[in-house]
């Protein structure tokens, strides 16, 4: 045998030995690792996982193992590195073990809060393995979280295909179905489980699915059923408090609140094992709900007043942002607030209330009830008594111009009055000075330009008589008047504020239904407009809601829940791009929708109606609300023609308004739209400190026209500005400031 030849298997030999040692050092290596981590040791763990990393850079499995370890330790960003080695360096027929290291990575993404990466990652192991039912139940629960309730419930569901008798994915799917408003299916899937489960937590779920049905009773018993097995959990004793108040049973709610605050001290403070008597009120996203149950107990002790303060604060701290897993939640405080108002007499309110909770959610017989009850009431209060109630006049507020013609003889003063005559039985004619006034509105507002010689101080007699002929007074004694004052300016409305500006821009771009045609521009214009009044105008970004490709309850809910929170001086725009649409009764009243994302073409049960959000607007306290909507057919929002808005910007100011501001009449509208153009071009260009809507539409409307043709603006654009009927508007108007 040549030298040569011996070399080379010499050479040959120890090649192979060495790797072989190599591969016996990095299983030995990664074993030792692996006593340390079944042992809870993770750094020696690492140590050992490194050493084997060391000798062979490519052993996927130290790579994976180091990274279960930092994952252990919740150092996510170290263990998801290592998990990409180990993706980089496995071989690719190791299929299913590479779906495993995707669902791990997946993990350590969520456990960090990177739900998106998260979401690839559960992806990827479900392309690699599609009947990877873990990951499926995983990825559902990633959607849940995310509030992608019909994702989630399609994940629940094929995992179900799957492995059917697990009751985890019952009770998620069952979860996915109530933030869905779909209490029957909840029920169903709860119901499959819950006489074979043993966690009492079920009962504690149907209870939410029946109070959410409207079926306060069985809600009750199983949240007691609940309690009895999981006393020492807070959440069934604040669970049973709203079914028990929607039965009117307030004491036996009071009972269960003063338990849970008695339990809650004892454990505090005697238990050192457990320091408090834990409840959902202790999450942040509930810790308004905390003010509703106070409310609950207080009006158990006949304390209503107090309790309506409660409520007020529970609205306010729960505020506009749409909010599912709560929404109810809401309705609770809305349908309480109504019984105590008409508890307290307060009828109007109260009726405000109860139709602005079964807007949110039409499922409360209790509430249903309420309104049935409160009709037949005034019904037969009516059919019982001759009315004679005299009529009310209020909010009266006259501006004074002097109009001085070609003789001094002729000198005299133009008066216009506006405001509002108010009776239940409705308003048959308003005069003033006994003439009489041909504009009155069907919810009482008025309006009349009156002439008198100068120098004449005589007071103003209005009058109103309703249909039984009843007739009420106001006196309105004149003053002199200062013309030429500017909102803002050194004069008295420089010490009364203007209060806050706040925002709704609601874009629907993306329609569910095949049958309703995506929209292009909705989401770029609203974000454009928001721009505008968040740098350039005082509205605080943090006041704008932006609700853009959202249902119709997430809308309503909204335009609710700000509406109800505004004070006094504040102010509110809201803008609505999207599919609008128009019906007409057999008595040719037209009404308006807005055409959520969410909609099915001609059925309007899915569309926003203009009556729901006068209904919101009639109970704020806002100062001016200004409607901007470019949909088709928004005209008819308007009532039937443009409002000559005049008067100085302080007289504007000072009266309040409820205006709307359309891209159309009774036409359809192009996607591009010249209205949103042109309401931006104005707002984005104008220098002036203060500018009123009117002076906005102005500019809208002449752009529009000197751009379009006759035909065109027969077709497509037809723009127009009015107040708002029936929402209590006095003739003012919206005014945009400027930033300082």
């Amino acid at each position: 045998m040549p030298v040569c030849y011996n070399k080379l298997s010499v050479s040959i030999c120890l090649a192979f030995c060495f790797s072989f040692a190599c591969a016996q050092d990095v299983t030995s290596l990664i074993k030792r690792g692996d006593d340390f981590f079944y042992a809870q040791k993770y750094d020696s763990a690492i140590s050992w996982y490194s050493k084997a990393i060391a000798v062979d850079v490519k052993s996927y499995e130290a790579w994976y193992s180091r990274a279960a370890s930092w994952y252990k330790k919740r150092q996510f960003n170290s263990a998801i590195v290592d998990f990409t080695r180990a993706i980089g360096t496995a071989p690719a027929d190791s299929t299913d073990w590479l779906a495993g290291v995707y669902t791990e990575r997946g993990i350590a993404y969520e456990s960090k809060n990177s739900l998106d990466s998260a979401w690839l990652d559960y992806t990827k192991a479900l392309s690699i393995k599609p009947d990877y039912h873990e990951v499926m139940y995983r990825r559902g629960l990633l959607q849940y979280n995310r509030n992608a309730y019909e994702s989630a419930l399609n994940d629940f569901s094929a995992a179900m295909v799957l492995d059917s008798l697990n009751v985890n994915l019952y009770r998620a799917r069952s979860k996915a179905w109530y933030c869905l408003n779909e209490m029957d299916s909840a029920l169903k899937d709860i119901n499959d489980i819950i006489y074979t489960d043993s966690n009492y937590t079920n009962y504690n779920y149907r209870g939410l699915f029946y109070h959410g049905k409207g079926m306060y009773d069985s809600a009750a018993s199983d949240f007691l059923v609940y309690m009895k097995n999981n006393f020492s959990f807070g959440n069934s004793f604040i669970n049973i408090i709203p079914p028990l108040a929607r039965l009117k049973r307030f004491q036996e709610a009071s009972v269960f609140y003063n338990l849970f605050l008695d339990r809650q001290f004892i454990m505090k403070n005697l238990n050192r094992m457990q320091s408090s008597f834990n409840s959902f009120l202790d999450m942040d996203t509930y810790r308004f709900f905390n003010y509703y149950v106070k409310a609950v107990d207080l009006v158990s002790d006949n304390k209503l007043q107090e309790a309506l303060l409660q409520l007020d604060t529970a609205s306010r701290k729960y505020g506009t942002e749409v909010k599912n897993l709560t929404k109810r939640c809401y309705v609770d405080i809305l349908a309480l607030r109504g019984y105590i108002l008409e508890t307290l007499g307060n009828d109007d309110d109260a009726k405000a209330c109860y139709e602005q909770a079964l807007v949110i959610d039409n499922r409360q017989p209790d509430v249903r009830q309420a309104l049935e009850n409160m009709e037949l009431i005034r019904i037969a209060s009516r059919t019982r008594n001759i009315d004679k109630t005299l009529p009310v006049i209020k909010g009266v507020f006259a501006d004074t111009a002097r109009n001085v013609t070609q003789t001094a003889a002729r000198d005299s003063i133009t008066i216009k009055i506006r405001g509002t005559a108010y009776d239940e039985s409705g308003i048959k004619e308003v005069r003033i000075d006994n003439k009489l006034v041909k504009a009155v509105e069907e919810d009482g507002f008025f309006r009349h330009t009156l002439r008198k010689k100068t120098g004449d101080r005589s007071p103003i007699i209005i009058t109103a008589s309703d249909s039984s002929g009843n007739k009420g007074t106001y006196t309105y004694n004149q003053e002199p008047t200062t013309r030429g004052a500017v909102v803002g300016a050194s004069n008295e409305a420089t010490t009364n504020p203007m209060g806050k500006f706040y925002a709704i821009l609601i874009a629907e771009k993306d329609y569910a239904d095949p049958d309703l045609k995506d929209l292009n521009y909705p989401i770029r214009d609203a974000n454009n407009l928001k721009r505008i009044l968040t740098t350039k105008y005082t509205f605080d970004p943090k006041n704008v809601d932006t609700l853009y490709n959202r249902s119709r309850e997430d809308i309503l809910e909204t335009i609710i829940a700000r509406c109800k929170a505004l004070g006094k001086k504040d102010n509110l725009l809201v803008f609505y791009a999207g599919h609008g649409d128009t019906s007409q009764d057999k008595e040719g009243r037209v009404d308006g929708y807005l055409v959520p994302t969410s909609a099915k073409k001609g059925l309007t049960s899915y569309f926003i109606t203009s009556e729901e959000i006068k209904k919101a607007l009639l109970r704020s306290n806002a100062q001016h609300v200004l409607l901007l909507l470019d949909a088709c057919y928004s005209g008819a929002f308007t009532r039937g023609g443009p409002d000559d808005v005049t008067g100085d910007l302080a007289v504007q100011w000072q009266s309040p308004s409820r205006k709307v501001m359309t891209s159309g009449n009774l036409e359809q509208v192009p996607d591009e739209s010249f209205f949103i153009r042109y309401l931006t071009e104005f707002l984005n260009n104008n220098n002036k400190p203060f500018v009123s809507a009117k002076e906005v539409w102005d500019f809208v409307d002449k752009g529009i026209r000197d751009h379009t043709t006759e035909a065109d603006r027969t077709k497509y654009y037809n723009p127009q500005y009015s107040a708002v009927t029936g929402v209590d508007d006095k003739g003012g108007s919206f005014i945009f400031v400027l930033r300082r």
